[in-house]
C-alpha cells in the first residue's frame, strides 16, 4: 500500500490500515487486507487476486472484440469490455509470462494464429539455440565480451540483430520456446 494519508482522517493511513486488517485476520477476524476488503465489499478488484484464465474466455473476448471492430485485439488494443477490469495487454503478459493459470511462452497474437488463423508477420527467419550459440560465441572470440541486446547487428547475417535475438527468446519467436533471454542462454551455455 502506497497511497500515503486518508484524507478526512488525520494521523491515518492507508498502509497502517491495511497492516491493521492482516492483524486482525491472523487473529481469525476480518479481511486480509485492505484490496480484500475493497474487492469484497466495493467490487474493486485485487490484483493480487485475480481469476484464472482460461484459452476458451480470451478466445471469447477476441471474437467480441473482432464484430466490434472488424479486426482481432492486440496487445495495445485498451481495455476488455465486460471482463472484470482487463486490458489486452495484461492477456497478453499473462500468455507471455505464464501468470493467472497460464503455462507462459506465448503472447496474444500467437494464440490468435493458433486458434483463430489470425495472421501475423513473423520477424525474421526461425532460429535455433545452436545458430545463436554459435553467434554469440564468435562475438565472444572477436570482442573479448558476450553480446547482449545493446550490442547491434550480428556479424556475417546479414539483417540479424542481438536485440531481435533478444526478443524473440523472450517472446517465444522464431521457432523459440519463450520465457527465456540473451543473457540466460549465455550463462546456461557458457557460465558467462
Amino acid at each position: 500500500m502506497k497511497s500515503g494519508r486518508v484524507l478526512g482522517a488525520p494521523g491515518h493511513t492507508w498502509r497502517a490500515i491495511d497492516k491493521a486488517l492482516k492483524r486482525s485476520h491472523v487473529q481469525g477476524r476480518g479481511c486480509s487486507s485492505l484490496a480484500q476488503l475493497l474487492a469484497k465489499r466495493r467490487g474493486k478488484r485485487n490484483p493480487k487476486d485475480l481469476p484464472r484464465l482460461t484459452i476458451k474466455q480470451i478466445l471469447e473476448w477476441a471474437d467480441r472484440h473482432r464484430r466490434r471492430t472488424g479486426s482481432w485485439p492486440t496487445k495495445d488494443a485498451g481495455p476488455i469490455p465486460r471482463s472484470g477490469g482487463d486490458t489486452w495487454i495484461r492477456i497478453d503478459e499473462a500468455l507471455l509470462r505464464g501468470r493467472r493459470g497460464r503455462p507462459g511462452g506465448t503472447t496474444l497474437v500467437q494464440l490468435l494464429a493458433r486458434h483463430r488463423g489470425r495472421p501475423y508477420r513473423r520477424k525474421g527467419p526461425d532460429l535455433t539455440i545452436e545458430q545463436i550459440l554459435e553467434w554469440a560465441e564468435a562475438h565472444s572470440q572477436r570482442t573479448d565480451k558476450w553480446p547482449t541486446q545493446g550490442s547491434g547487428p550480428v556479424r556475417g547475417v546479414a539483417g540479424e540483430r542481438w536485440g531481435n535475438i533478444q526478443s524473440a527468446l523472450y517472446k517465444g519467436s522464431r521457432g523459440l520456446p519463450g520465457g527465456s533471454s540473451l543473457a540466460r542462454l549465455l550463462d546456461k551455455h557458457f557460465g558467462s
